[in-house]
């Protein structure tokens, strides 16, 4: 791993369940060949998530 303290805490941790969704998460979009996008309006922290423009 590139972040020995992140390994660290990840071998002290009872629960390892939040990584490994994280860990799935992020792979599964490297693989998948299916976009993700929103499908409805969204904010995290300042940033605005929406769905993409359509052409018409």
């Amino acid at each position: 791993m590139s972040h020995p303290s992140q390994l660290a805490a990840c071998r002290a941790a009872d629960d390892l369940t939040p990584a490994v969704t994280e860990l799935l998460c992020y792979t599964m979009i490297a693989h998948n060949t299916t976009p993700r996008v929103a499908t409805e309006d969204i904010v995290i922290g300042t940033l605005w998530y929406g769905p993409p423009a359509r052409a018409s």
